[in-house]
């Protein structure tokens, strides 16, 4: 199955798209109970390397995700939960 990881940034409307943070190869992940600057502190970071892992965080745990942006090459941002959506493609 394929995933395709979709969010919206709350702040400006841009579309992201949940891919491996390029310096580590993984995908970035903040729980959810977390408050802002907690989410933005490396230490809360999880980290994982499977999509379905990434997938299953955010579907069962509401984690937050720090995605790409598609339109160009700024920094990710950390999109919540609540504006993120989830694809499973054949």
């Amino acid at each position: 199955m394929v995933y395709v990881i979709i969010g919206i940034s709350s702040k400006n409307g841009t579309i992201h798209r949940l891919t491996p943070m390029k310096e580590r190869g993984e995908y970035q992940l903040t729980a959810p109970h977390l408050t802002a600057d907690e989410r933005k502190r490396e230490v809360n970071y999880t980290w994982v390397a499977d999509i379905e892992d990434a997938v299953r965080l955010i579907e069962t745990e509401g984690y937050y995700a720090r995605m790409y942006n598609v339109e160009n090459t700024q920094a990710p941002d950390i999109i919540s939960n609540e504006f993120i959506k989830v694809f499973r493609l054949p």
